[in-house]
């Protein structure tokens, strides 16, 4: 039996439009979106598919536009739980956002997904980790998640998301195996596009999905995009 999941950053909602198209094309079973404005006509966009909202977590406010992630499943193949919300420790640019009174608490969503068909349990972990601040700000963020994991034991379970995790990833690497988590995007090389002095293309990958408890199929990044990230999917059989 197959799983698919898409986690896809909508840049600042700019992309929500975009993802109808995916699901018709990819047919995800979950759906992480990251920097998705909060407005119910953003969620009916979504729903409108024939996909469910399992939860939403706001991260932060800019311009007075809330923004969080958003999770969504597929009505048909899974059952979803209510969402749980782990709050995030700041970085130190967060910290003096918070003190000139803007909110800037990032938070990862998680949900319970039960298949219908062969009763399996998985985890879905989304999450935006802070994209001002050093790698050891993002480390420290997601053991807060790596913490969940044990506490929680689950077998089966996927962590996905924009990561801001693009050098040095010797560090990430170390927390994986400590966790004994797998990385379904070993095979990019970049999830996004950045134009340094506006007309210098760099790849860089902050992307991430990571597994435990199923097996890998395969990962796409699909080729077209609205946002500067770019889609990604990864096909798991269960």
């Amino acid at each position: 039996m197959d799983f698919t999941i898409l986690t896809y950053n909508v840049l600042f909602g700019k992309a929500v439009a975009f993802v109808p198209h995916l699901l018709e094309k990819y047919e995800p079973d979950v759906v992480c979106l990251q920097e998705f404005e909060i407005t119910v006509d953003n969620i009916q966009r979504i729903e409108r598919t024939g996909y469910y909202l399992a939860d939403y977590s706001h991260s932060f406010v800019k311009f007075l536009k809330v923004y969080g992630v958003a999770t969504f499943y597929n009505p048909k193949t899974l059952k979803a739980k209510d969402g749980e919300v782990i709050p995030l420790s700041r970085s130190f640019y967060e910290i003096i956002l918070l003190i000139l009174a803007v909110n800037q608490k990032r938070t990862v969503l998680k949900t319970q997904f039960t298949h219908k068909k062969i009763k399996k349990t998985i985890d879905v972990y989304n999450l935006h980790l802070t994209m001002h601040g050093t790698n050891a700000a993002r480390l420290k963020q997601l053991e807060k998640v790596m913490q969940n994991i044990e506490e929680t034991n689950g077998t089966s379970l996927i962590v996905a998301g924009d990561f801001n995790y693009a050098y040095k990833r010797k560090a990430l690497e170390k927390v994986m195996r400590a966790h004994k988590l797998q990385e379904a995007t070993r095979n990019l090389l970049y999830t996004l596009i950045w134009n340094f002095l506006w007309f210098i293309p760099v790849p860089l990958k902050p992307d991430y999905i990571l597994y435990k408890g199923l097996t890998l199929k395969e990962t796409i990044r699909e080729k077209e995009t609205i946002s500067d990230h770019f889609p990604v999917v990864s096909r798991f059989t269960l």
